[in-house]
């Protein structure tokens, strides 16, 4: 039997083939939230509606926008993303009480400090032609600040980190 990381091309041939596709040179790297993270992606029943109640039984990053893209270009992929992260250290809904944001996280490979130490990433190792980054829906939480105030010092300090 051969398969393929690809659900469209799988067939059975009879005997098991454990040779390794190609490595293809095309690499997307995705920053993101939850849906670079394909949070809630299975969660079919609740199309239109508000997000059910889950401890990750709706989420898989295979049906993630990246994850989709790569497959269509045949493409390596290196997602850093996570549920409720926010661009800024302090906000969103990972890690509260403690909030860490993609500021701190972008760089590392091993975040969440309740599991393990931080560990950085080596970015020599994978490198990429392609970043998307895809944050800001989770930087209104605990304080929506722009939406009180589009020109709020806290909204100024967030578009300074997309500049840089």
């Amino acid at each position: 039997m051969w398969i393929s990381a690809d659900s469209e091309k799988i067939r059975y041939t009879g005997r098991i083939d454990w040779s390794v596709p190609k490595k293809t040179d095309k690499r997307i790297e995705v920053y993101g939230d939850s849906v670079s993270a394909g949070e809630v992606s299975e969660a079919v029943d609740f199309v239109g509606k508000e997000d059910p109640e889950h401890e990750g039984g709706y989420s898989n990053s295979y049906y993630s926008y990246g994850w989709i893209l790569a497959r269509k270009l045949g493409a390596q992929i290196h997602d850093i993303a996570q549920g409720g992260i926010a661009l800024m250290d302090g906000e969103g809904w990972y890690h509260e009480p403690e909030q860490i944001g993609m500021e701190t996280v972008w760089n590392k490979v091993h975040y969440n400090t309740r599991l393990s130490g931080m560990s950085d990433w080596d970015f020599s190792k994978y490198i990429p032609q392609v970043v998307i980054v895809a944050v800001g829906q989770n930087d209104c939480h605990p304080e929506d600040y722009m939406k009180e105030e589009y020109c709020h010092p806290q909204a100024r300090k967030w578009w300074e980190h997309l500049d840089t």
